[in-house]
């Protein structure tokens, strides 16, 4: 009896202990903050700003704690996302206090727009340089150290090969009203820059379907009395997500090797190169040479070994079969240290300033050629 005893104590001690935290967190906590991802994005009256809680690895030039910042953030802001429970401006900026202001357009001048010598660089997040200062994308790396030619910016976050092409059609139009002079393009090709067929395999959309249902932040429905209850638990909602999130991560990288297996049937593949030979040809007519550079997602296993190996050198081998110049900044970004102290946020995967300024040293020293000086 006695051991009966203790599992009876064990048991109404854990229950008692289980209701002070859902108090406590009630009393002292909103749980809709739990779902805040640990960034935001603000559409401003021109150009948009990116912001982050407590904890990136750059230091954003404003604050939302300092009240001068918070009025210049709220009088400019129009809209607001961040992923999760929608919350408002306010709760958002406590949430997420450090932010950089961006303007796209600015991003399409250059770091150095006096300068007629131009690079013009595509692609999604990674070459736009999402949440930093344009002196630590790659862009501005690039035009710091190279001191003679400008780096435009047409990259967008999003953008895939579909977005691409409208991004070299934009720099063609700029080019002409400006007299830039160019001989070399970059892209930074994300690996999820691949089309990807409607519908897809069943392999993709089984994991497709999983990402998009971990990816999202609403509470599942559930008829059941016990299901009802949890939803109603902080500790429930809160491990619920925590979970989540280590899901996501896993089913994205099982999503982007499967997208890159020859052995599951994916259409989109071939479009995927089909457009960009056709990018290549576009840009080859008025004499710019594209020149792609495989810029890895910033992560590695257990073993510190890059997963995506495999994806890398099937983009590799299109371009050697289509005479294309490809290059590959695995080693030189991730170094060997792995991904550690490269990404943006723990939050938020993206580059930091020393990932690109790797990615930045590598274009010059094995991508560009050099400069042309004094027109010759």
């Amino acid at each position: 009896m006695q051991w009966r005893s203790r599992v009876g104590a064990l048991l109404l001690g854990t229950v008692v202990g289980f209701l002070m935290l859902e108090a406590g967190l009630a009393i002292f906590t909103n749980v809709d903050t739990y779902w805040f991802s640990g960034q935001a994005r603000l559409a401003l009256d021109q150009g948009m700003a990116f912001c982050y809680a407590p904890g990136a690895s750059v230091e954003l030039p404003l604050d939302a704690t300092r009240d001068e910042d918070r009025k210049l953030l709220k009088a400019r802001t129009r809209k607001w996302h961040s992923d999760g429970r929608q919350l408002s401006l306010e709760e958002l900026l406590d949430l997420a206090p450090h932010c950089v202001i961006v303007d796209e357009k600015e991003k399409e001048l250059g770091p150095a727009p006096e300068r007629p010598q131009v690079v013009p660089i595509f692609g999604d997040s990674f070459a736009f340089g999402h949440g930093l200062p344009e002196k630590f994308s790659v862009s501005g790396f690039l035009a710091a150290r190279d001191g003679q030619r400008n780096f435009p910016t047409f990259a967008r976050p999003g953008d895939a090969l579909l977005g691409i092409a409208l991004q070299v059609e934009q720099f063609q139009r700029k080019a002409r009203e400006h007299g830039w002079t160019s001989s070399e393009a970059l892209y930074l090709y994300n690996l999820d820059d691949v089309m990807v067929p409607n519908p897809p395999p069943s392999e993709l959309a089984a994991l497709s379907g999983r990402e998009s249902i971990t990816s999202n932040s609403s509470t599942p429905k559930s008829t059941t009395f016990w299901m009802r209850l949890a939803r109603r638990s902080r500790v429930y909602q809160i491990l619920r997500h925590r979970l989540q999130e280590a899901e996501t991560t896993s089913s994205t990288l099982s999503y982007y090797s499967l997208l890159y297996d020859d052995s599951i049937p994916n259409g989109g593949r071939q479009r995927s190169r089909e457009f960009m030979r056709a990018l290549n040809l576009k840009l080859g007519e008025t004499g710019v040479r594209l020149k792609v550079v495989i810029y890895p997602l910033l992560t590695v296993d257990d073993n510190g070994v890059y997963p995506l190996k495999k994806a890398h050198e099937t983009v590799l081998e299109w371009c050697r079969e289509d005479g294309i110049s490809c290059y590959d900044a695995t080693l030189a970004v991730l170094g060997s240290d792995g991904a550690e102290g490269l990404i943006l946020h723990p939050r938020d995967r993206h580059p930091n300033d020393v990932a690109n300024g790797r990615m930045a040293q590598f274009i010059l020293d094995e991508v560009l050629g050099e400069a042309v000086s004094d027109g010759k």
